[in-house]
């Protein structure tokens, strides 16, 4: 590679060749000396990605680094931080797409930054609000952090490389990938520099459609972040705010098809994360899930869940409650919910 790049795209990746080579290709005609390309391997077991390792050695801008075993997928991440030798390093997921002609802005609005840390917001996320844009103050952060994790999967995050580097050996004692960068983002508050929020279209949906993550459980990392980096005192405030779509994630898992990741292990880490403050609620969602793993309860929750339903909407529920459920209407629809409930549902996973 060449010297100091503005920017190192870093693509840690496990196994998925052709998503993989259709964002290299997107992205290859836009790499200079401002622009690197960093390609980490975690011990793929597709021999197509040598192709990769040709390609490296092809070109001064392109970096293929290929793992001896599988690190896991946050250490794997990580170490496009430690690799990396760009100004800022941008982790990008081998299954996120882009649009490659924002890349000559991107590393146009990096060149005379100062800041130290940087969210991109997906397109997936764009109907989300925020109130602010950028963060000087680490207190401001902390205030903003629910708006701010609603944008934090792995490709939202831009970080400063040197400074980024100084904290690696505590992020890599961290489990989840969001601890570990939003506690790069605390550290770099703490220094009085800023944190922002780029509006660039850059990020499109996702080219996979695998169930990667688990939204339940996501809250509870973000829930578990907020507390490892301001303290107990915020738990409270999060859950709060995070309570109603936590609620809607367990209807969702439970009555529909799709699995959020609603489960008892995901219900019982909610529980010893709140303690006393969350404990009726905790209990009920465990109830919940409990009675919905029996076939005449469950079709009882179901039937209370349509005249809930009704009592709030009257003759349009069925269809609110399709909505809701992210169902497709019809005018048997508890009957649906009753027999959607008895499918097995396929086991999500983390990478």
């Amino acid at each position: 590679m060449t010297d100091n790049p503005i920017l190192t795209i870093a693509i840690p990746t496990f196994n998925r060749f052709e998503n993989l080579n259709y964002l290299v290709d997107k992205i290859l005609p836009f790499l200079d000396e401002q622009l690197h390309l960093l390609i980490i391997d975690n011990c793929s077991s597709d021999k197509n990605y040598m192709q990769f390792e040709r390609l490296a050695k092809s070109s001064p801008f392109i970096s293929y680094v290929r793992n001896r075993v599988n690190l896991g997928g946050t250490v794997n991440m990580l170490r496009c931080v430690e690799i990396s030798d760009g100004k800022y390093t941008w982790l990008l997921g081998d299954d996120d797409d882009i649009d490659p002609t924002q890349l000559v802005s991107l590393c146009k609005q990096l060149t005379n930054e100062k800041s130290l840390g940087f969210h991109l917001i997906p397109k997936s996320r764009e109907n989300r609000e925020i109130k602010i844009y950028s963060f000087d103050d680490i207190d401001d952060f902390s205030v903003n952090f629910y708006d701010v994790t609603a944008y934090n999967i792995m490709a939202t995050n831009i970080v400063n490389t040197d400074e980024a580097q100084k904290y690696l050996i505590d992020a890599y004692q961290i489990v989840h990938l969001q601890h570990a960068f939003s506690m790069f983002f605390a550290k770099f508050l703490e220094q009085k520099s800023s944190v922002k929020i780029l509006t660039l279209r850059l990020l499109k949906k996702e080219q996979t459609t695998d169930k990667r993550w688990s939204k339940f459980s996501a809250h509870l990392d973000a829930m578990e972040t907020s507390t490892v980096l301001y303290g107990r005192k915020i738990l409270r405030r999060e859950f709060k705010l995070r309570k109603n779509e936590l609620q809607h994630i367990a209807f969702v898992s439970l009555f529909s098809l799709k699995d959020e990741g609603f489960n008892g292990k995901e219900i019982r880490n909610l529980f010893q994360l709140l303690g006393v403050p969350g404990f009726f609620y905790s209990s009920s969602l465990l109830l919940l899930y409990a009675l919905s793993k029996t076939r005449p309860t469950s079709h009882i929750i179901v039937y209370c869940l349509g005249i809930y339903f009704y009592l709030r909407h009257n003759r349009g529920y069925k269809k609110q409650l399709a909505s809701y459920l992210s169902l497709e209407y019809s005018k048997d629809i508890l009957k649906d919910m009753c027999k959607r409930i008895t499918v097995p549902k396929k086991g999500y996973f983390k990478n």
